[in-house]
């Protein structure tokens, strides 16, 4: 498990994330430079739009 765990969670497959003005970023490294990305990284637009129709389902309560 340590050893899947340590190649799921390796700087090339994950992304740090950050809150700038109450909206996440996430960290990426292009070019020897860190850049933050305002959507999220490796998504399509068909995840990206899932995400945005479950964010309005009431759902909060269920947690």
């Amino acid at each position: 498990m340590d050893a899947i765990f340590a190649v799921e969670t390796d700087a090339d497959l994950s992304y740090p994330l950050t809150l700038e003005k109450g909206s996440v970023r996430w960290l990426k490294v292009v070019d020897g430079k860190n850049t933050l990305l305002r959507v999220e990284p490796d998504a399509g637009i068909a995840r990206r739009v899932t995400a945005w129709l479950i964010k309005w389902l009431p759902l909060e309560s269920q947690l």
